[in-house]
């Protein structure tokens, strides 16, 4: 697709679809049934705009938070906390060896054979590096031992890309990035275009396709419309943005 963005030519292919399929001039909407009310054609128009941006806007969150949650098990959106985790599992099976040797656990991370042989990335204190380039801290209490990232900031505590890892708990909870970084942090930019699009879509299919309902006063079939247009949507906006993932490659 051109320019990478194969997301944002399909939704254009559905956009130039809804134009041919819906025109302009919609035609006489039926009267409403004997006994109730002609609502005005303000009145209409308001609910029409109401309804078709509610629908729009709850398609566009529920696709910006599937999508959210569906990176934060996807390890090709960052490469950093992954290989953190990676590290910790290398250097924790590496300190079981040694304390299989020697009884004990080692006084740094430098005793380790895999350290010696250059395994890891060493900065010129012999510090073992994380995969954020910051130093792992390393303890030893009696016959324990903890190897611990602070994260992206290099700092104790903190949520999502900035979360604590440790050899004891190499994924958190807590280290799912967080909404703001999967928005401003991650290269996710086809994803939140996809769930933006899919809002407008879905905006434009209600207001084009909901207004005889409104006239004729008919909420079960508006309703049924738009759940269907916002299902379609949020289906069509899972395959678009699977098409958005970094292969890894």
């Amino acid at each position: 697709m051109p320019g990478g963005h194969p997301g944002v030519v399909l939704w254009f292919g559905a956009l130039m679809v809804l134009g041919l399929a819906c025109p302009w001039r919609t035609p006489e909407p039926p009267l409403p049934p004997a006994g109730r009310p002609t609502p005005s054609e303000g009145a209409c128009r308001r609910w029409r705009l109401i309804l078709s941006l509610a629908a729009g806007l709850t398609v566009t969150i529920l696709a910006l938070l599937s999508a959210w949650r569906g990176v934060g098990t996807h390890e090709n959106f960052q490469y950093q906390q992954p290989r953190t985790r990676w590290l910790l599992r290398r250097i924790d099976s590496a300190i079981q060896a040694y304390m299989e040797k020697t009884g004990r656990p080692p006084s740094t991370l430098g005793e380790l054979d895999a350290v010696k042989e250059g395994s890891y990335l060493v900065d010129p204190d012999g510090a073992v590096r994380d995969g954020w380039n910051q130093p792992f801290r390393y303890s030893v209490d009696g016959g324990k031992y903890l190897v611990v990232s602070y994260g992206r900031d290099g700092k104790p505590g903190g949520r999502g890309l900035d979360c604590d890892l440790s050899n004891v708990s190499p994924a958190p909870p807590e280290s799912l990035p967080t909404f703001g970084q999967f928005l401003f942090d991650l290269p996710t930019g086809g994803l939140v275009w996809t769930s933006v699009l899919s809002g407008m879509v879905v905006f434009l299919l209600a207001f084009f396709t909901i207004k005889n309902d409104l006239y004729a006063g008919m909420p079960v079939s508006i309703a049924i419309k738009l759940v269907v247009m916002a299902i379609a949507a949020l289906l069509f906006a899972s395959f678009i943005s699977f098409l958005h993932i970094p292969t890894g490659h």
